[in-house]
């Protein structure tokens, strides 16, 4: 017989989540953030470091990746430092909480992918996503799918970084808007009741 879950551990609430955890945290580093998908600015404005573009999705031709002092043609154009969260790995079941609980705690990975202008802004993002998703920090989790304006908190006090792995890697071969990738995997634990 199957089991059904909390339909509000979405991959779509997952994502956006962890992607808005990961703005709110640039934000108070003193970046902009540019929301490609919906065309909204968030930060304090000029005052700023620079602007970081996330995207539902990252560009699959590397042409439509352009450096900061470039100006877009078409919408589909972005701009560095970019950065995109999807889901890695579908959320697994890893234990029951107690003995005839309906409680479990899962595990889902989601992966921070971007591209950077130069080296130095290369190791600035992988360190600050270091920083901002350290093991044991939570996660607030809301439910877009509910409620995409102003959302309902699903969970916060159980739902950590597990651990992560930052992975930067350079193309010298590619153009520069290209050259600076990073791939960040965040593991996140949080316990989910069969109803």
């Amino acid at each position: 017989m199957s089991q059904a879950y909390n339909t509000k551990y979405t991959d779509r609430n997952f994502t956006v989540s962890v992607a808005g955890y990961f703005a709110n945290q640039l934000v108070a580093s003193n970046w902009n953030v540019y929301w490609q998908g919906t065309n909204v600015t968030s930060g304090i404005g000029s005052g700023a470091q620079g602007t970081v573009t996330i995207v539902p999705e990252m560009p699959q031709e590397p042409e439509l990746i352009i450096l900061p002092k470039s100006t877009p043609k078409t919408q589909q154009e972005v701009i560095v430092p970019v950065f995109a969260v999807h889901i890695l790995e579908q959320p697994t079941e890893e234990i029951r909480v107690g003995l005839g609980d309906a409680e479990f705690r899962n595990r889902v990975i989601l992966v921070i992918e971007g591209f950077t202008q130069d080296k130095a802004s290369h190791m600035a993002f992988a360190t600050l996503i270091r920083t901002y998703f350290r093991p044991e920090f939570r996660i607030p989790i809301y439910d877009w799918e509910g409620n995409s304006v102003t959302p309902n908190l699903i969970d916060y006090a159980n739902t950590y970084v597990d651990h992560r792995q930052i992975e930067r890697a350079e193309f010298p071969d590619l153009p520069q808007p290209v050259r600076y990738y990073i791939n960040a995997a965040i593991s996140i634990v949080y316990f989910d009741t069969d109803i």
